[in-house]
C-alpha cells in the first residue's frame, strides 16, 4: 500500500510540474502552488517549506521577479506576506 501511496504523490507531483512549465506566467504558477499548499496544510495561511530563493529557482525565475510578483499580489490585495509565511486572502473572499 506505501508503494502505491508513493507512486501516487510522486505522479502528482510531475502532473504540477508539467503543470507549471506549460502555464503562461508565474503569477498563475504561484497561485497554483499557494493553492497546493493551502489543501496540503488545510489552511488558508500557508508556511512555504522552502526559502524565496528556492521557490525562485523551483519556478525557474530569478529571486527579483519572484519578489516582484508577490508584491503586486500582496499590493493588489490578493495575498499577505510575514516571512514564509502568506495568508491568501483571496479564499476567504465571497464568490
Amino acid at each position: 500500500m506505501q508503494f502505491v501511496q508513493a507512486l501516487s504523490m510522486n505522479s502528482q507531483g510531475m502532473n504540477r510540474k508539467i503543470a507549471m512549465y506549460t502555464q503562461k506566467s508565474l503569477r498563475e504558477n504561484l497561485l497554483d502552488y499557494l493553492l497546493a499548499l493551502s489543501t496540503q496544510q488545510k489552511t488558508q495561511s500557508v508556511l512555504l517549506p522552502v526559502t524565496k530563493k528556492q521557490l525562485a529557482d523551483y519556478f525557474g525565475v530569478q529571486r527579483p521577479s519572484l519578489f516582484r510578483e508577490l508584491k503586486r499580489m500582496r499590493e493588489e490585495g490578493l495575498i499577505e506576506i510575514a516571512n514564509k509565511k502568506i495568508n491568501i486572502k483571496f479564499l476567504s473572499e465571497p464568490r
